[in-house]
């Protein structure tokens, strides 16, 4: 703090404006709409009376990455908690990291939105948690690794962290049972850990630091769970469903997030090629979990008693009244309730998809009875779980619900509010949206999965997808124009495989060339071999040929031959989302507030002072680039 003293404001601005766009112009963003040229307040107001502008959009979904590079930087001690790290006086729930959605939704974007330098240091506040959590493993599970502080991670027992967790290691359960238990919420948070390789193909840290963590956790489960004849399966008991309901066997939040664990321990030792043994075991357990059950409102149970939503019925005792269900939540919304942990499988894990419909449509009719009402985050929550059922205007009602949401959702001065103010929903807005343009979890890209029809014509770069590819989408009247792709991997080459409606019929072209590719017409899906640095271009509108030779497409496994064309992908015009030869325009100064810009993205630059009248909760008025109507 005395050295920045000593600086001058227009010093620290300029040391900021740099910092802070090397991460924030990879990724631009044009949804199509016209900024108007008025203070940010007054648009939030316009828009909660209606008058949807597009640029509303645009703009929180950059200010949710601007407040991750903000707020978390490789080398920090902390992460982002409640309040990111901008708390003032005694800020509410104590400004903890909630880890039972809130401290991971904190860093879903980080990876999608292609920082990241911003997510590692959850990795290494995750490491830090082991050894306290191999201390509440014991104490509050009965499950004990002997020399806590001593064992290597990967060789202990297990480690938990409950809801609650601070500075200071706090990883025990405390407060009320249905809010402070939270045995799967160290497996959650994993999967942030995981995503990192999965973004980053980095094996180094997946051997050294990612899989010693999930190979205890998966350690752990082994020795948990137990048996259930009435269930006729393997259940986590005690289990609870975030913050709701009685303590029962086998929520099917923890049945699915131990599900997923296995998931991801089984394919990083497939990956290293160790512990065949162990993995033969988490398989089999992995498949006794039976984590979604159906129930008679052809919902997604949330407990293994839930007949219809809020009754329930244990054994051949009579329904019931769920006990406690819908704990805390606004009496003025009925049944809704805050979290919607049971579809954890749907969103941020795999186990719901596309391709398992029951389990889909369950999923859908379990968000239906959720609604469009909730607190901030909440929405935000909804937004990234609707986007994975390509529900696409479902998803979009979401994204205004939340945006007009005011103290239930983006304030006048764009953060989200529970209420009180509370930040994650800022990062889980900004991920739904990416969620919408793009989705690699299923191990392979899907352009456009949840596109809306208040979105037809528009355009992203930047973003990426699992395999460290960056992505680039142009779309027009709702309907794709061409992709760009660039593995930026650590490996030579990878084969990269895209699906969108219509893709078998497309070109790929590096180079101006066309290069040869395999197709799957059936499930709309391209294949080829991308080099590292190169960028290719998926022309699914014609527009890109300049080389009238394709090599043969081939259907089915496998190419022939080397990748046609050259060109240096490593000059920063051949990559997505950096402008060709020209270092990105920074609009600040003396300029007035909403002076207009050229420019087709929306960016925006936010002194460090700015950044302290955020956290007293002042209205910060931002200038947003784009363009604007000539009529204006």
């Amino acid at each position: 703090m005395t050295k920045a003293a000593e600086k001058s404001y227009e010093q620290l601005k300029e040391a900021h404006i740099n910092d802070y766009q090397q991460l924030f112009d990879r990724v631009k963003l044009d949804l199509g709409g016209d900024c108007p040229n008025i203070p940010t307040d007054q648009l939030m107001k316009n828009y909660r009376n209606g008058d949807y502008q597009i640029a509303v959009e645009e703009m929180v979904y950059q200010f949710g990455r601007y407040l991750t590079i903000a707020g978390s930087r490789q080398g920090d001690d902390l992460p982002t908690n409640l309040a990111g790290i901008w708390c003032i006086g005694d800020p509410a729930w104590g400004g903890d990291f909630h880890f039972n959605v809130n401290v991971q939704m904190n860093y879903w974007p980080a990876y999608t939105t292609n920082l990241m330098e911003c997510g590692t240091v959850f990795n290494d506040f995750m490491e830090s948690l082991v050894i306290p959590g191999r201390v509440t493993a014991e104490k509050s599970a009965g499950v004990k690794t002997e020399n806590h502080a001593s064992t290597p991670i990967g060789q202990g027992n297990g480690f938990l962290v409950h809801t609650q967790n601070n500075p200071f290691g706090c990883t025990a359960p405390f407060g009320s049972q249905e809010y402070g238990w939270n045995i799967g919420g160290s497996s959650w948070a994993m999967q942030n850990v995981y995503d990192y390789y999965l973004f980053t193909g980095d094996k180094k840290t997946l051997e050294e630091s990612i899989y010693p963590m999930l190979k205890e956790m998966a350690t752990f489960w082994n020795q948990f769970l137990w048996w259930s004849e009435e269930q006729n399966r393997l259940v986590v008991g005690p289990s609870v469903s975030a913050e709701q309901g009685p303590t029962v066997n086998g929520t099917t939040y923890d049945q699915s997030m131990v599900w997923e664990l296995y998931k991801m321990a089984i394919e990083a030792s497939e990956i290293l090629g160790v512990d065949e043994d162990e993995r033969e075991v988490w398989k089999e357990k992995q498949s006794q979990l039976n984590p979604i059950i159906i129930g008679e409102q052809k919902q997604v149970k949330e407990w293994y008693e839930e007949t219809s939503l809020g009754k329930g019925q244990a054994g051949n005792l009579p329904e019931t009244d769920i006990p406690n269900f819908g704990a805390g939540g606004n009496a003025n919304q009925g049944a809704v309730h805050r979290h919607t942990s049971q579809l954890i499988g749907l969103f941020p894990g795999t186990l719901i998809n596309k391709d398992t419909k029951e389990w889909m449509d369950a999923a859908i009719k379990s968000l239906e009875q959720r609604s469009l009402n909730g607190t901030g985050w909440s929405k935000a929550m909804k937004i990234n779980m609707y986007a994975r059922t390509g529900l696409a205007d479902d998803t979009y009602a979401m994204v205004r619900a939340m945006c007009a949401g005011n103290t239930n959702g983006i304030l006048d001065n764009l953060l989200d509010s529970h209420p009180p103010f509370q930040i994650d929903g800022n990062y889980g807005l900004t991920a739904g949206i990416t969620e919408m343009l793009l989705q690699s979890q299923l191990g392979y890209t899907q352009f456009l999965p949840a596109l809306p029809s208040a979105w037809p014509n528009g355009s992203v770069e930047g973003i990426k997808s699992r395999g460290n590819f960056t992505i680039g989408e142009t779309w027009k009247e709702g309907k794709a124009k061409n992709f760009t792709v660039c593995y930026e991997g650590p490996e030579g080459s990878s084969t990269f495989t895209g699906n969108y409606e219509g893709i078998a019929d497309a070109a790929v072209l590096e180079n101006g060339k066309k290069i040869e590719t395999v197709i799957d017409a059936e499930n709309h899906r391209l294949s080829f071999e991308a080099e590292k640095g190169k960028v290719y271009t998926i022309d699914l509108s014609g527009e890109a040929i300049t080389d009238p030779e394709q090599p043969e497409q081939k259907p089915g496994g496998g190419t022939e031959g080397e990748t046609e064309g050259s060109g240096d992908a490593n000059k920063p015009e051949n990559k997505p989302g950096n402008k060709p030869d020209k270092k990105p325009e920074i609009h600040h100064g003396k300029e007035q507030i909403g002076t207009p810009k050229t420019g087709d993205e929306v960016g925006i630059a936010l002194p460090i002072s700015m950044m302290f009248a955020i956290a007293a909760g002042s209205c910060v008025i931002l200038i947003a680039k784009k363009k604007r109507n000539k009529n204006m």
